[in-house]
């Protein structure tokens, strides 16, 4: 039984500094919630955070005492926490993470919303996770009162993950520090459920270009065709990257990679091409009539991927974009590429004040790459076929985040 039965009782019978409660806003409708975060229920709090990213609102309630944390537990359907109120009655929907006993690695999902409970039961079965009803009536989650219950549409989705499960994701639960090192069931677990969330209400999908047709023209009038009033030999200089124009030498790598499915990250173009395609691409680079350039490590002079700006098909957004092969792949290393192509982009007078990108909603890198950036997070959109969550950044925001 619950110390509290409610926030008032909790927050007069506690000392400072026992708890804290961290929130965002999101864009999405969808709000990704923890009211037994920190020590309370370990490792909720950050499942939590990672599957709202930028795009979800976020709320957690978090314990922060050396012991008895299992005191600030107020069970969910007396959570009362005012900024939890306020940021779930401004969601259409809600998701709430829970920690539960067992070592078995498995979650309990429950809830009044059927068609996310669905959705997600769905994604985390695909994904390999063990998903179930719950056997006992406290983990159901279907009380009118459950703080999952209580956003805009009166249904959510609960969450239960056993101990066990959170001991895989992290490298140690019971620590704040071992926290903060994940493991890869967690990246798999969290892309999961972000994949199932997605707002259902997105633009009609579009069909990729055929491989074997010439790919699509898509003009960007502003935008100076790299190397244009500059020697041929220019080019952009980061601390690891060269950022220059294509060379016909350049085709042999291009069609290694562009042919290859599991060799990309972040690739803007749909996969495979054939050797047709890739030349017809190839072309366009090397002359300059695409707004492409190589990325090149400078210390093995080593051609590892490209950056371009193009017109996303299906609408009118415009986004730069990098890929980088995924041997080469770090967090680290894409920053720096996007860094030095908006740097360039932004250089250009003609460059519109706002810029974008895209990333799949699933891929968590790709996701602090553009937050670390300064980018925000706007909507969701859909391009070659693909659901994708759109990021914008102004010329002013840039400037001000370097």
């Amino acid at each position: 039984m619950d110390k509290y039965g409610n926030f008032d009782e909790l927050n007069q019978g506690e000392t400072e500094g026992s708890f804290a409660i961290v929130s965002r806003n999101g864009t999405s409708g969808i709000a990704v919630i923890a009211p037994h975060g920190g020590a309370i229920e370990p490792g909720t709090s950050e499942i939590a955070d990672y599957i709202a990213g930028r795009e979800h609102a976020y709320y957690t309630f978090t314990g922060r005492k050396r012991t008895g944390n299992s005191d600030l537990h107020i069970t969910s359907t007396n959570f009362d926490e005012p900024t939890a109120l306020e940021v779930v009655k401004r969601s259409q929907k809600v998701l709430a993470i829970h920690g539960c006993i067992g070592q078995d690695p498995i979650v309990y999902i429950g809830g009044r919303d059927a068609v996310l409970r669905e959705q997600i039961q769905t994604a985390l079965v695909d994904a390999g996770f063990q998903v179930r009803q719950s056997p006992t009536r406290n983990l159901k989650g279907d009380h009118p009162r459950n703080i999952c219950n209580r956003g805009k549409r009166q249904c959510g989705v609960q969450l239960e993950i056993s101990e066990g499960l959170r001991q895989q994701m992290f490298r140690r639960l019971t620590s704040r520090k071992g926290r903060e090192i994940t493991h890869e069931v967690f990246e798999q677990f969290v892309s999961a459920i972000r994949k199932a969330i997605l707002p259902v209400e997105l633009d009609a999908a579009e069909l990729p270009t055929p491989d074997d047709e010439e790919p699509e023209r898509l003009e960007i009038s502003w935008v100076r065709r790299w190397g244009e009033g500059e020697p041929p030999e220019t080019a952009t200089e980061t601390e690891h990257l060269l950022l220059r124009a294509f060379k016909d030498s350049d085709l042999n790598y291009l069609e290694r990679i562009l042919s290859n499915r599991t060799a990309s990250r972040s690739l803007p173009l749909g996969l495979p091409h054939t050797k047709k395609t890739i030349a017809l691409w190839h072309a366009r680079w090397t002359a300059h009539d695409e707004n492409y350039g190589a990325l090149v490590l400078k210390e093995q002079d080593q051609l590892i991927g490209f950056t371009g700006v193009r017109k996303l098909r299906g609408n009118n957004k415009t986004e730069f974009f990098y890929h980088i092969e995924s041997r080469f792949w770090s967090e680290d290393l894409a920053l720096e590429a996007a860094r030095g192509w908006l740097t360039k982009c932004f250089s250009w007078q003609s460059t519109p004040s706002k810029l974008g990108a895209v990333a799949a909603p699933t891929d968590l890198s790709a996701c602090r790459v553009l937050a670390k950036l300064g980018m925000k997070y706007v909507t969701t959109t859909r391009s070659h076929g693909s659901t994708l969550l759109y990021y914008e950044i102004s010329r002013q925001q840039f400037q001000s985040a370097k």
